[in-house]
């Protein structure tokens, strides 16, 4: 059995360590695209999603890092 102070803190990492999920809508406005695109982005495998229950689910982090790296292979190009 597992001390009450040791379980506390193993949910408290374990909860910390969980990145909520963003519905369609939400990450479609964190990226300023429309929802289907980021959908059909998703199916083609061009940014990370998870499907549940037939609707697409997105992490912040992954989101973001996907922003980025479409700045740094677009913005700079030689003119």
């Amino acid at each position: 059995m597992i001390p009450s102070s040791e379980a506390a803190l193993l949910e408290q990492q374990s909860s910390a360590d969980f990145e909520p999920l963003l519905d369609c809508r939400q990450a479609a406005r964190r990226v300023h695209c429309h929802e289907k695109t980021l959908q059909r982005y998703a199916r083609k495998g061009i940014i990370r999603a998870y499907r549940i229950h037939h609707r697409w689910y997105f992490r912040v982090s992954e989101l973001d890092y996907w922003v980025r790296s479409q700045v740094n292979s677009e913005c700079h190009r030689a003119a």
